[in-house]
């Protein structure tokens, strides 16, 4: 099957996917990645990712798509939309600008970048955001992949709350013989400097996910997350899908 027809096949699947979530009463969450520090250099990608979570009393979904370009080896910009409908009512929730500079660039070990993102809403509940992330991999064997990245940001707006709001975020995945990668994700959000609260009031995630290519421009990302503190959502599915020029 070609390039184009597995495309096209993806997308038939995830329109389905979507209809279905949105019939079974879903509330949209976190389309938020582990990113990849790693930046080579002429490549263009689009990229669509579907967040839900299934709660019996709700019609919400997020959608979120995004385009990235690298004008060089060691630097890349993105262009990232996010759209979500709650009961009905369909928006766009903000728009996202990134720019990315990969300082440490090797074949095999530690790899690091380091990444700006500036948000514009577009919804009422939606504050404005400039936030400072630093990527990281580092390659424990030839299968095994670690990501650690950390994320510090400031709202702008009516809405933005005080302090900094800090994150971090892992991947630990391990490769086998068809370019698939089999692992575990963790989400942390600590809330604020100005509040931290205890854990229960922070949302920390966890749980499985597996990606990888279906042809050399196609790649995918299936998993969940899973809360393990009191303000984190119950369970979270997301489907992830990339296309590259």
């Amino acid at each position: 099957m070609s390039s184009l027809a597995w495309l096209r096949l993806i997308f038939v699947f995830l329109a389905f996917l979507a209809q279905e979530l949105i019939a079974a009463s879903a509330f949209a969450q976190n389309t938020s990645g582990v990113s990849n520090p790693n930046i080579t250099e002429g490549r263009r990608d689009f990229g669509y990712r579907l967040s839900v979570e299934p709660t019996g009393g709700s019609d919400d979904f997020t959608h979120r798509f995004d385009y990235g370009h690298s004008v060089s080896d060691r630097t890349r910009m993105k262009f990232v939309v996010t759209q979500n409908n709650k009961n009905g009512d369909v928006k766009i929730r903000h728009f996202q600008t990134e720019a990315q500079y990969q300082f440490r660039k090797v074949q095999e070990g530690w790899n690091s970048a380091v990444q700006v993102q500036g948000r514009i809403p577009t919804a009422n509940n939606v504050s404005g955001r400039a936030r400072f992330a630093w990527l990281n991999s580092i390659d424990l064997s030839p299968r095994v992949e670690l990501r650690a990245n950390v994320y510090a940001a400031k709202e702008v707006g009516d809405l933005a709350k005080k302090g900094i709001r800090l994150e971090t975020r892992s991947e630990l995945t391990v490769s086998d013989v068809r370019q698939m990668r089999v692992g575990v994700q963790m989400f942390n959000r600590y809330n604020t400097t100005a509040a931290f609260g205890d854990f229960n009031d922070q949302s920390h995630q966890v749980g499985p996910i597996v990606r990888g290519r279906i042809a050399n421009d196609i790649s995918y990302g299936v998993g969940a997350l899973f809360g393990i503190s009191r303000a984190a959502s119950d369970a979270e599915f997301r489907i992830f899908l990339g296309y590259s020029l």
